[in-house]
């Protein structure tokens, strides 16, 4: 999420939508000792994506396409400061990503 300091606690809902250019990547790493469970993501009906996990060096996909392919792959995706997620777009220009979820620890 943004810059700032943000004070959060279990059970505090964790989201963020931003305009990401082509190529680029939304990014959300938990702080240390924080665990989360993101519940969904979001693009444009049109855009295609990739979840992935990621560590700061290596990444994995989770799951990729258009939205609805990524809604129906991604139901839980527990993410750790270490292994946190990472949107990337694909779609050849600009377009919203998003996600929800909520603080377990």
């Amino acid at each position: 999420m943004g810059g700032g300091s943000w004070i959060m606690a279990k059970g505090d809902i964790v989201n963020d939508v931003q305009e990401i250019g082509n190529g680029g990547s939304l990014i959300y790493q938990p702080a240390s000792g924080v665990e989360v469970i993101i519940f969904g993501v979001g693009m444009l009906n049109d855009s295609n994506a990739t979840v992935k996990l990621f560590n700061g060096s290596e990444e994995t996909a989770v799951c990729e396409g258009k939205q609805t392919a990524n809604n129906a792959g991604v139901t839980k995706l527990g993410l750790t400061n270490t292994n946190y997620l990472k949107l990337q777009n694909n779609i050849g220009s600009t377009a919203g990503l998003g996600f929800t979820g909520i603080q377990t620890k």
